[in-house]
Order: structure tokens, then C-alpha cells, then sequence
């Protein structure tokens, strides 16, 4: 079985904001909004219901939210659904990503303090984070009642300008899958370039001295204090996640979980040299040609984009039909 090193965290830990805190308007543009929670927690795949369907409950934050969000959120799911196929004996799995309720959303006020009761806590709340923002940020997994009762501790925050690619990878976190460039061997298959990264130089003119490049460039608690995320290429950054559960002998490129070249990348570098992977944060290190990168092309776009047989592998061994 051909599974990729995405998996489901048991423990995450880092120094972003707090659930319901909105980053400010200036970390939205123009950048992604990756995030993750705060304080140490458990998740585990969402679990079965009564009819042993791992049904992932979702409503949106407010109007605003489904009007802008809705028919992207449909079609990230859609590109899950046409590789996974529906919950059931003969696809393997139980996950199911249920239908909102319109007009019912997650809030019952402006201020997002009174949570609708017609929804259990664990609902996912899904909500739209800035019109000019790229990107989006989700919670991993399901945390139980038992490790934190907060209604919307599940999230999906989304730019107004995401991707049909951002759509399905933050659903993928939802699921339950971490980036397949953040799993151990990475280092065998592509090359990261901390100082390539958008901010880069302006971020370390103000750590400089404080601490290592090194720490600067993987840890999420020296990095992200001055606005910088190079955790989310990390492959080792024990500050911010310890993974574990399922792994697989294949690296992917084609997961939709698999950051391409042009995410987090310098546009004043970028545009100067496009063809060029060593001015790109991420790349593909080639071992059979004279050229030592390559730049890991952008998805397509909805309805042509899609997830790897590797990330329906993961799906199945996490939501396995028994």
C-alpha cells in the first residue's frame, strides 16, 4: 500500500494565536495564512457515528463566510470525493464530509461569542479570514470532548483569494494528513532554502544575534514572533508537532499535502529568475540529470485538480471499513 508520511498529529504545540484570534490584516496579504493551535492537545481521526460513518460536521461562521466560501469549500471536497470515492464497503473507507445547514450559522452574534446551539462542539467551523488573503490555516484532526470541550476548537479559515488547491489541502488537514514535506527523509527528495522565503531578510535582521539560523529557520517558537513560518517546511521542529501513526515507503510529489515551489517563495527573487529552482524556497532535488533542482510546478485548478492515489491510501488507513 502506497501510503504517504502526511499522518494525523497526536501532539501539537506552537506560538500561534489563540483559536478565535484573527491575525491581523497586515499577515494576510499577499501570504498564506498557515497556523497552528495553541497548547499541547490530542487528535485522532473524526470518530464513527451510530451508523459507522466518521461524518465530519461542518457550519459556517457567519453570512459573509458562505457566501464567499461555500461553492469553494464544495469543490475541495468534490476533489477528495472523485479519488476516495463515497464512505462505504466497496471504497474502504467511512469518512464523510457532511452538507451545511444554510441560514444556521456557527455564531449567533457579530462578535462570534454565543455559539449556535443547534450544532454540537465539535463542529467544524469554517469561515472566511480577509478578501485579499491567500491561503488557509485548519485545525488537524479531531480533538475529543475529553482533551478540550471548546466549541470551534475544529477550524478552517480561509483567505477570500484562496486557491482550489488551498480548499483541498486545508481539508486534507482537517481529515487529518500533515504536509508530505515535513516527513523525516525529506532531505532525500527536495531541497529547502529558508532564505528564499518571502520576508526572509527583513525578519533576520531582527533575530540576528538572538538566535541560530538554524533555529530560526525550523522552529516555530524562534520564527514565528517575527512574523516568520519556515516551521511549516520544518521536518524536525519539536516545538511545534510530534507526529506519528502511519508512514509509507513512497515520497509523494503528486500529494495534494506536498507544498509546490512558489508557496512562501520571494516574488522580487522569483520573477527575476522563474525558471530557476534555487531561488525558490522548495524544489526537487533531480539525481538523474545535469541539473540538480527542479521547481515543483503549481496544482491545476478545479475541475482538473486532484489528490494522489497516496493521499486516498491515507484516507483509507486512517477511515478504514471494517
Amino acid at each position: 500500500m502506497r501510503l504517504p508520511l502526511l499522518l494525523f498529529a497526536f501532539f501539537a504545540v506552537s506560538l500561534a494565536c489563540r483559536l478565535h484570534t484573527a491575525p491581523p490584516p497586515a499577515a494576510l496579504k499577499g501570504r498564506s495564512l498557515q497556523r497552528r493551535e495553541s497548547g499541547p492537545r490530542q487528535h485522532t481521526a473524526w470518530p464513527k457515528n451510530n451508523d459507522q460513518v466518521s461524518a465530519v460536521t461542518h457550519c459556517y461562521a457567519n453570512e459573509e463566510s458562505y457566501a464567499k466560501l461555500y461553492i469553494h469549500v464544495e469543490r475541495g471536497w468534490y476533489t477528495w470525493l472523485k479519488k476516495i470515492g463515497p464512505n462505504s464497503s466497496h471504497y474502504g473507507h467511512t469518512l464523510f464530509f457532511t452538507a451545511p445547514r444554510v441560514e444556521a450559522w456557527c455564531y449567533l452574534d457579530e462578535a462570534e461569542t454565543k455559539w449556535n446551539p443547534y450544532y454540537a462542539n465539535y463542529t467544524l467551523v469554517i469561515k472566511v479570514m480577509g478578501d485579499d488573503a491567500i491561503g488557509g490555516e485548519a485545525s488537524t484532526g479531531y480533538t475529543s470532548d475529553k482533551t478540550n470541550h471548546d466549541a470551534g476548537r475544529h477550524y478552517m479559515y480561509m483567505g477570500g483569494a484562496a486557491s482550489d488547491w488551498d480548499f483541498a489541502h486545508e481539508l486534507g488537514h482537517v481529515f487529518g494528513l500533515l504536509h508530505e514535506h515535513q516527513r523525516p527523509d525529506r532531505d532525500d527528495y527536495v531541497t529547502f532554502s529558508c532564505d528564499n522565503m518571502y520576508g526572509f531578510d527583513d525578519a533576520w535582521k531582527r533575530a540576528e544575534g538572538k538566535f541560530t539560523k538554524a533555529d530560526f529557520c525550523s522552529k516555530s517558537m524562534v520564527g514565528r514572533p517575527f512574523g516568520f513560518q519556515a516551521d511549516e517546511f520544518s521536518k524536525d521542529d519539536s516545538d511545534s508537532t510530534v507526529t506519528a501513526g502511519i508512514s509509507g515507503p513512497v515520497y509523494d510529489f503528486d500529494s495534494i499535502m506536498h507544498y509546490t515551489s512558489d508557496i512562501f517563495s520571494d516574488p522580487a527573487k522569483t520573477e527575476a529568475h522563474p525558471k530557476d529552482a534555487s531561488y525558490y524556497p522548495l524544489a526537487k532535488i533531480d539525481k538523474t540529470g545535469e541539473v540538480t533542482w527542479r521547481i515543483i510546478p503549481p496544482p491545476k485548478s478545479f475541475p482538473e485538480l486532484s489528490v494522489s492515489d497516496g493521499d486516498r491510501d491515507a484516507i483509507v488507513a486512517l477511515y478504514r471499513w471494517l
